[in-house]
């Protein structure tokens, strides 16, 4: 490519002078412009055009495939972002789930706990029920055995 000549939308008809990694050096023909480094072969796409049709088609290609290449890596990434945005949604949910179940087993705890202490007021409360019989029948027989007592002292 060294010695091809090239047309630049502002700087006019110049030639390749070298290429360096992905650069070229243009001198151009006009010499208030003197040599310009342009990308290769990025610089094609808008900025720079082969005289040689050959050429020119060449890197038309080149372009190509680097633009493909970078709409391959574009869909890559953003499928990448997709799948950490699914894997956050789904440790959420999972998160969410567990904060639930743990508040039905403390509620369900709270349910056992207070049907304990029902069923243990109820039990007590039996038991003073029962007690109170007990000292009303003990009342009562104290109060009947008074009246056989006086009823049998009013005899004699």
């Amino acid at each position: 490519m060294i010695n091809e000549r090239i047309s630049n939308i502002s700087f006019g008809l110049g030639t390749i002078t070298s290429i360096e990694n992905n650069y070229i050096h243009v001198v151009f023909d006009n010499k208030d412009y003197g040599e310009k480094i342009f990308n290769y072969p990025e610089s094609f796409d808008k900025f720079l055009k082969f005289e040689d049709k050959a050429l020119q088609t060449k890197v038309t290609a080149e372009i190509k495939v680097i633009h493909a290449k970078a709409e391959e890596d574009r869909k890559l990434k953003e499928a990448k972002k997709d799948q950490i945005i699914a894997a956050k949604v789904k440790a959420k949910e999972v998160h969410e789930e567990k904060v639930e179940l743990a508040k039905k087993r403390k509620t369900a705890a709270k349910s056992k706990a207070t049907k304990a202490t029902k069923a243990a007021k109820a039990e007590k409360l039996a038991e003073a029920a029962e007690a109170a019989k007990l000292v009303n029948e003990a009342k009562s027989a104290e109060e009947a055995a008074t009246v056989v007592e006086s009823t049998e002292s009013t005899k004699e």
